[in-house]
């Protein structure tokens, strides 16, 4: 187990991609947690300083020299930090070239952020927008919701895309392959917010 500090450029670095594994819960930030990281946001692009997300936690899942992880612990604060990006990307022509630099492969254009089944074609579908524009379909969930929150409430007058990108930063823990990530997930869930039932079944 290792601990580093590290920008989200780190994190996202050239051919990296990480995976949220099948047996975390789905996106569960509502409008409480929108709202209050909107704030967070917008203090740090008044302010100029770095701003410290939180811990994530992440396992290499081979010993080679993949840039391939799972994210244990951290899905909900870097979910909501790409849709946020993503909203604000495409409000300046300069900002969508950069937003795809850093959050999407640049071989295959895909995410480098791969969400699970449950979250998957809501994700994926934002991250593909072109335009700022209302989505209306059948694909309803949290993560539209993230969206549609901040397509409404961030506006560039107030947040800077390349000040949020450059003073974000996070606390990385990178498990082994050999350490079991389930357990530490849900040693880490049993003193937060609990998971139901059926989550803790998966």
């Amino acid at each position: 187990m290792q601990a580093s500090k590290v920008s989200i450029n780190q994190i996202f670095d050239f051919g990296s991609t990480l995976f949220i594994p099948f047996f975390q819960r789905s996106y569960v930030w509502d409008t409480e947690e929108w709202k209050r990281f909107l704030s967070d946001m917008q203090q740090l692009t008044v302010n100029n300083e770095e701003f410290f997300l939180g811990t994530i936690i992440l396992k290499k899942e081979t010993d080679d020299d993949t840039k391939e992880r799972t994210v244990v612990d951290g899905q909900q604060r870097l979910t909501t930090l790409i849709i946020l990006l993503k909203v604000l990307s495409l409000q300046d022509t300069e900002d969508k070239g950069l937003f795809n630099f850093v959050f999407k492969n640049p071989v295959n254009k895909k995410p480098k952020l791969r969400h699970s089944y449950i979250d998957k074609i809501a994700f994926d579908k934002i991250l593909a927008l072109d335009t700022l524009c209302d989505i209306q379909d059948g694909d309803s969930n949290q993560i539209m919701g993230a969206y549609s929150y901040f397509q409404h409430h961030a506006h560039l007058y107030n947040l800077k895309f390349s000040t949020i990108l450059e003073k974000v930063s996070l606390v990385a823990i990178e498990l082994a392959p050999n350490e079991n990530e389930q357990q530490i997930f849900e040693t880490l869930n049993s003193l937060g917010r609990r998971l139901t039932t059926g989550e803790l079944l998966k």
